[in-house]
């Protein structure tokens, strides 16, 4: 494991990154915001990929994103490091939060990434509406069209998997209670094992206070990370 970045188990809220580590092509966070870095270094802008969402929230806002395009068009992301990027500024507010670094890759990068799979219980927005949508619970169940043609001959899909450990949880009242039991779990991976061991990138979020605490998170993120053979050992943290 390679640790890019490590505080301590201090509040991320919307702008602020704690904790980024990396093993092989697999990246941890504690804000969803760090995968616009990730991708920019990762990923070939000449290619074009599938984004899955798995996520409790869609991250779909467009907050900053055209202003942030007009103000950066010309920086090179790819040669930033994380701190230089979430320092970047619009009218003294953060350019980077946790709900827009997908619009704003997509302002900066536009065809990249070509089609979406969201696995999210928030309602899209409009123009998100032709593509791939599902709850948690349907999405374990079912092989969406865009997987079932990767079985067909030539066909080769780069995927990117953008999971937030959120997912997994619901808010009742001041708890957040787990939404899986352990036999869904692991049907969980099962179903997603199979993306992961194909796709050139993932991005995993803990998003701490969106699960009750670091302790909530940090404890999911191990037991989901153990049935899906994602070995990041003990987090730092």
């Amino acid at each position: 494991m390679e640790i890019l970045k490590n505080t301590g188990r201090f509040e991320s809220r919307d702008t602020k990154l704690n904790f980024l580590a990396k093993n092989d092509n697999i990246y941890v966070m504690d804000n969803h915001l760090a995968a616009f870095w990730c991708w920019f270094k990762d990923l070939d802008p000449l290619s074009t990929y599938t984004l899955l969402h798995i996520d409790r929230h869609h991250d779909l806002s467009e907050v900053f994103v055209k202003k942030g395009f007009h103000f950066y068009k010309t920086s090179d992301f790819s040669k930033m490091d994380v701190d230089e990027i979430i320092a970047l500024k619009i009218d003294d507010y953060q350019l980077l939060r946790w709900d827009n670094y997908i619009e704003l890759y997509n302002a900066f990068n536009p065809l990249t990434i070509k089609y979406f799979d969201f696995v999210t219980p928030q309602t899209l927005p409009r123009k998100y509406k032709g593509y791939g949508y599902s709850d948690l619970k349907d999405w374990i169940k079912t092989i969406p069209v865009s997987e079932q043609v990767e079985h067909l001959p030539n066909h080769d899909v780069n995927r990117i998997i953008n999971l937030d450990i959120d997912v997994f949880f619901i808010e009742k009242g001041s708890a957040h209670k787990r939404i899986l039991n352990k036999s869904q779990i692991i049907k969980f991976a099962e179903r997603l094992k199979p993306l992961i061991e194909r796709s050139p990138l993932i991005t995993i979020c803990l998003s701490p206070e969106c699960c009750g605490g670091w302790e909530n998170s940090i404890n999911m993120f191990y037991d989901v990370s153990k049935q899906l053979n994602v070995n990041f050992g003990t987090l730092p943290l």
